[in-house]
């Protein structure tokens, strides 16, 4: 038997714990793809808000939207939360439907995320992927309004 230690140092016994602060974060993530899809299924259905299928597609996107407002305050009150992580989050706030302007830049904003996401990538990669994310809803966000708007044109004409 050899009295020399491992050469690489055993980890079995270590717990690893997940930074709340970026589970709080992907938790938002995943509620503004759920409340987009809520939304996407509400506008392709073309239904009338005032028929029961439409009702309950947009009740479905209205607790959607509420979920996402929750989780964005709840992560915004973490004392600790990570700068960058607090900017993106509020920028995610002004896509809320009691945020979102006409003139809102998502070009602008998606850029912005995705630069930062870029030079973040080597020091956190997880933050940085998160940030990616949120660039996308950006992008994604505004396809869809801009489906929307295609839709309710085709629907009236």
């Amino acid at each position: 038997m050899t009295t020399s230690p491992d050469t690489t140092p055993s980890k079995s016994g270590e717990l690893y714990f997940l930074n709340p602060q970026s589970v709080a974060f992907q938790a938002v993530l995943d509620l503004f793809e759920k409340a987009m899809r809520a939304d996407s299924a509400l506008h392709l259905s073309g239904a009338s808000i005032l028929s029961q299928i439409g009702f309950e597609l947009g009740n479905t996107a209205a607790k959607a939207w509420a979920d996402c407002d929750t989780a964005i305050k709840t992560l915004l009150m973490m004392p600790d939360l990570d700068k960058r992580a607090r900017i993106t989050a509020e920028f995610l706030l002004l896509l809320l439907p009691e945020h979102i302007e006409d003139d809102l830049n998502f070009q602008g904003y998606f850029s912005k995320l995705a630069k930062a996401s870029k030079a973040l990538r080597k020091r956190d990669q997880l933050l940085a992927d998160q940030m990616m994310d949120a660039a996308l809803i950006f992008h994604v966000f505004e396809a869809n309004l801009k489906l929307a708007k295609l839709q309710r044109v085709h629907v009236a004409a």
